[in-house]
């Protein structure tokens, strides 16, 4: 009976441990795509940032590889994903050409997610990253990078870097940035000015129309003409919108003799516009 009963054990133990293994895979989880895909990232992170230029096409590439195959409908969380994980690789830790890769994958690709992240990059003391990280707000469509954008204009005080958030704000054309832009109609710094005024040019609601007319007449004669054509576009603007009154009381003012023969040139096709050519 003894006999048995350890005959018994021992065969309950050698099932135990042949099935325990078994039990131990089917438990264990398999890795997300959000893990696959940030191992994969750490592993291409070094190359991407190699000191030599010819090194770091495989790894740039292959990264550009995979967030173009998620492109497609039905990878919307996919790609939303690989953007997040790839916005906490923007910092200094990682190289700098790496990160300014980085910033280009996001770019063409990136959404609300990685907003904050990317942000950060807009004071970082590399000069192309700050510059990657610009041209990166300025494509992301959600309405956060717009307002870091303003928020970083806010506190910029070097003329380059002025014009240069005024300009990606031109490139969104959001009403909410006309007030801020409009305040750097009367800058020292000439380029602001140009910059500015352009960027109200492309918004050309009724508030930058009236920055820009307000400014026209302020302004000093070497830059007459960037405010002038930027209040031009206003004015065509109002022409697509039927508003042919508004648009040819601009036309008419821009047509004046005291305008530079380009802006006068300009008015006038914009005064046949609204004739229809008679």
């Amino acid at each position: 009976m003894m006999r048995s009963l350890i005959v018994s054990c021992v065969v309950l133990l050698a099932l135990s441990l042949a099935v325990a293994p078994a039990l131990a895979q089917e438990e264990a989880k398999e890795p997300t795509f959000e893990e696959q895909f940030t191992a994969q990232l750490e592993e291409w992170l070094p190359g991407m940032g190699a000191e030599k230029i010819p090194e770091r096409g495989g790894p740039q590439q292959a990264l550009q590889n995979l967030v173009f195959s998620l492109g497609g409908p039905g990878h919307e969380e996919e790609l939303k994903i690989v953007c997040a994980v790839v916005a906490t690789k923007l910092g200094p830790e990682t190289a700098q050409p790496a990160r300014i890769w980085l910033l280009r994958v996001l770019e063409f690709n990136g959404g609300p997610e990685c907003v904050e992240a990317v942000a950060k990059c807009l004071d970082d003391r590399d000069a192309q990253v700050r510059e990657a990280a610009r041209r990166c707000l300025a494509n992301n469509p959600a309405p956060e990078a717009n307002q870091k954008l303003l928020d970083t204009l806010g506190k910029a005080r070097d003329g380059r870097a002025k014009a240069a958030l005024a300009n990606a704000l031109g490139y969104r054309a959001d009403a909410k940035s006309v007030s801020a832009l409009a305040g750097l109609l009367g800058d020292r710094d000439e380029a602001v000015v140009a910059a500015a005024a352009n960027a109200l040019g492309k918004i050309a609601d009724d508030a930058a129309t009236r920055a820009l007319a307000g400014a026209v007449k302020k302004v000093p004669d070497k830059l007459k003409a960037p405010v002038a054509d930027a209040y031009l576009r206003c004015a065509d603007k109002l022409l697509s919108e039927n508003k042919r009154n508004e648009a040819k009381a601009i036309y008419q003012q821009m047509a004046g003799a005291d305008m530079p023969k380009a802006t006068r040139l300009a008015a006038m096709q914009g005064m046949l516009k609204v004739t229809g050519g008679k």
